[in-house]
């Protein structure tokens, strides 16, 4: 999906007081585990619970490309990555954005150059 760990869908203190766990001892163990179950979670209904930034690489392939995280609000500023893996922020005339009705995100890159793929470096949920 891209970076974005998923954010815990329950705090720590809700499932310590859930699973009776007292002491600090567990409380690491407790969190991975948060942590894991919230991104299953976010996997299996494939929307994003808690809202956060996403840093996404997309194909720069100039056709239409679907953003892989739902619902979207906005999106940032658009980076063109070369083979190397060099970014470079691509200025708004190279590249068309769209949200639908349903929240999903869209990008389209017109000007290709070197640019292998593209990241969207503000993905705001």
């Amino acid at each position: 999906m891209g970076s974005g760990l998923a954010l815990p869908i329950v705090t720590l203190a809700e499932a310590q007081a859930f699973a009776r766990i007292e002491t600090g001892e567990e409380e690491a163990l407790l969190a991975g585990f948060i942590r894991a179950a919230s991104g299953l979670c976010e996997a299996f209904i494939n929307q994003v619970v808690i809202a956060r930034d996403f840093e996404i690489d997309l194909p720069a392939s100039g056709c239409w490309e679907r953003v892989p995280v739902a619902p979207v609000r906005s999106i940032g500023e658009v980076e063109a990555i070369d083979a190397n893996g060099n970014a470079t922020p691509m200025p708004s005339s190279a590249y068309l954005l769209d949200i639908d009705s349903s929240g999903d995100g869209w990008v389209r890159v017109l000007q290709l150059n070197s640019a292998t793929r593209v990241r969207q470096v503000r993905l705001l949920r």
